[in-house]
């Protein structure tokens, strides 16, 4: 039956334009259940207990991820289905930078599913305690109020671009992108 709901999905978005992202946001299917998709902590996608190797099927899943009062899910025309989600559902494996240490500084965010997001005010960046306990985790908004986590090498390349800042209030990192300072503490 899962492989059913697989190929399902996998042939309702494989029917989609050719573009970076469907318009999952216009679309309104039922809740019609889950599927045994965990995406788990390093980014990596299981369906019942095995590793999904085939790298073109995640990226057209990660496509159509949705989340919904807190719970994510594969959304078609046709389909909503809940999966879980360890952390979070994106994982920033790669930055780039533009005009490094000017007033026009940007900064590029890539996620492991090839999802690019200029860090700004339509893509915040701060630190959470409540993805693993009693860590501090860098979050990065990706699309439609979904996080992606900063890979701890892009992480030290963020503080590398920033400037420690001491004051009364307490020290914290300040990073400019794309006109919008971020401090971190």
């Amino acid at each position: 039956m899962t492989e059913n709901i697989l190929e399902s999905l996998a042939k309702n978005v494989a029917n989609m334009e050719d573009s970076n992202h469907p318009p999952v946001h216009l679309w309104s299917p039922e809740h019609c259940g889950e599927i045994n998709i965990v995406i788990q902590h390093d980014g990596s996608w299981m369906h019942d207990g095995g590793l999904i190797k085939r790298e073109a099927l995640v990226r057209l899943f990660s496509s159509v991820l949705w989340l919904e009062d807190s719970q994510h899910y594969l959304k078609t025309p046709a389909e909503k289905l809940s999966i879980t989600v360890e952390t979070t559902p994106f994982l920033i494996t790669q930055m780039a930078v533009k005009d490094a240490g000017t007033e026009q500084q940007k900064i590029l965010f890539t996620s492991s599913y090839g999802d690019t997001v200029l860090l700004g005010s339509e893509h915040p960046l701060h630190l959470d305690k409540n993805i693993i306990q009693d860590q501090e985790v860098p979050l990065v908004m990706v699309r439609y109020g979904m996080m992606g986590r900063l890979a701890r090498s892009v992480f030290e390349s963020v503080v590398e671009l920033g400037e420690f800042v001491e004051s009364d209030k307490g020290d914290y990192l300040k990073v400019l992108s794309d006109g919008v300072v971020f401090e971190l503490s």
